[in-house]
């Protein structure tokens, strides 16, 4: 029989799927932004939104990526499997 449900949803934080790179991340992105601040080419508003981007990606608490199991039919044997979908949240 084939179950066309969602079985399963995980929410995690981007620092819970790599703890190590992380920080590297974090500082990258935070110097590009930096970056472009001061180059004077952003657009009116652009610079506070990707300052509160940037906290929220820095904030633990604050899901980054979806994770959705679901059934999937994606065999030509007709085998019944659940498809792990991944999205990441921007």
């Amino acid at each position: 029989m084939l179950r066309l449900g969602i079985t399963s949803f995980a929410f995690p934080s981007l620092s819970t799927a790599n703890p190590e790179e992380f920080p590297v991340l974090c500082a990258k992105l935070a110097g590009d932004i930096e970056k472009r601040k001061t180059s004077g080419n952003l657009p009116p508003g652009l610079a506070e939104q990707l300052d509160l981007q940037l906290a929220a990606l820095k904030n633990e608490t604050i899901p980054d990526l979806e994770f959705v199991g679901f059934p999937g039919l994606y065999s030509a044997h007709c085998e019944r499997f659940v498809t792990l979908s991944s999205i990441v949240v921007t």
